[in-house]
């Protein structure tokens, strides 16, 4: 009995249906990525109730099949005699550890532009370390010395960004690919500015900067192919942060939430989009406390500007319109719906704290 049990347990986790969140999360990807991947049918989908939801068994499957072409593609491009050495060399650690590394640096794109050789000449260098940490284990504190950055393997690094006193009023969450710390290498004092807490379970692998640029094994041609790769990851990260910074200082909340809104549909492709983080964490990530989100989120419903069930999202206006509805210090005036000529939205105040 005890034999039948377990296999049927088996049986209902292999036909577990997921979200686009869960499958995010599990995948440790963002979940515009996955909306990406649906839209260009790289992965097995169905569509529920006007959801999309994914099947457990298959998104594994998937998942083994796509590891092994991510392998396949960096064993063309670093070597097959790296990536795939004799049995006898397969048992090394040190190999396994260095195809590994190869790999999260190009999800990352720090080998954008190398050649096969390039590549080859870097793995034999460059010196990296992978570790595993428990949830809320700090992997980086405040005003640490740091000589190495890091590239998240799996699982989901969260920094909290606060206004003092120990308050929480904003967050950035890293997931595969994602880098930690390059900003700290180019500066002097390679000091650490913020916290990044395991969320879950996580992996990640950290290189020796230094190594990078090496004057004794790498040309001046590779360097420079390294550091306009790293220059471009800081210049989209920097442009990431003003964004935010920019959205967290609009005066309304109407302005701040719809610039959060807009920012999440043109990750996605478009609408409608599923956002992972629930009511709490967006509330914290836009500094407004839970209420006052969750009312300005109903006005924005009730004026025909969104619609949302659960965690979905769909943006109802034009971006021109919504540019002028983030400044407006009202509501949205009255218009009439194009279908059946109601009234979708009347006047009303801005909702504050």
């Amino acid at each position: 009995d005890s034999r039948e049990d377990e296999n049927m347990n088996n049986s209902e986790a292999e036909d577990k249906m997921m979200t686009v969140a869960e499958v995010a999360e599990f995948l440790g990807f963002k979940p515009a990525t996955i909306y990406g991947y649906i839209r260009n049918g790289k992965i097995p989908v169905y569509r529920a109730s006007g959801r999309w939801r994914f099947r457990y068994s298959e998104i594994q499957e998937w998942l083994t099949k796509n590891t092994r072409a991510a392998d396949d593609m960096a064993a063309h491009q670093i070597g097959a005699k790296s990536l795939y050495p004799s049995a006898e060399e397969q048992s090394s650690e040190g190999m396994e550890l260095r195809r590994k590394s190869c790999v999260l640096l190009q999800d990352a794109g720090i080998l954008n532009g190398l050649n096969r050789n390039e590549i080859e000449l870097l793995s034999d260098v460059i010196q990296c370390e992978e570790k595993s940490y428990q949830d809320q284990d700090v992997v980086i504190f405040n005003t640490q010395k740091m000589n190495s950055f890091l590239i998240v393997e799996s699982g989901i690094l969260s920094i909290p960004m606060g206004a003092g006193e120990g308050i929480v009023t904003s967050k950035q969450d890293y997931r595969r690919g994602n880098i930690l710390g390059l900003d700290v290498m180019m500066t002097t004092e390679r000091t650490s500015y913020y916290t990044a807490t395991a969320k879950g379970e996580v992996s990640i692998m950290t290189y020796a900067f230094d190594t990078f640029l090496s004057k004794r094994h790498l040309s001046d041609s590779l360097k420079v192919k390294l550091l306009t790769n790293i220059s471009n990851l800081l210049a989209d990260e920097n442009i990431r942060r003003m964004k935010k910074i920019e959205m967290l200082q609009e005066k309304n909340l109407r302005g701040r939430i719809l610039s959060y809104l807009l920012q999440a549909e043109s990750k996605a492709g478009g609408s409608p989009f599923e956002l992972s983080d629930n009511r709490s964490e967006m509330a914290r990530h836009l500094g407004m406390n839970r209420s006052v989100f969750s009312n300005e989120l109903n006005t924005l419903r009730r004026d025909g500007v969104i619609d949302f069930d659960k965690n979905i999202f769909t943006i109802c206006r034009g971006r021109d319109e919504l540019e002028d509805l983030r400044h407006s210090k009202r509501g949205v005036s009255a218009r009439k719906s194009p279908e059946n000529g109601e009234i979708l939205a009347e006047e009303h105040k801005e909702c504050s704290e």
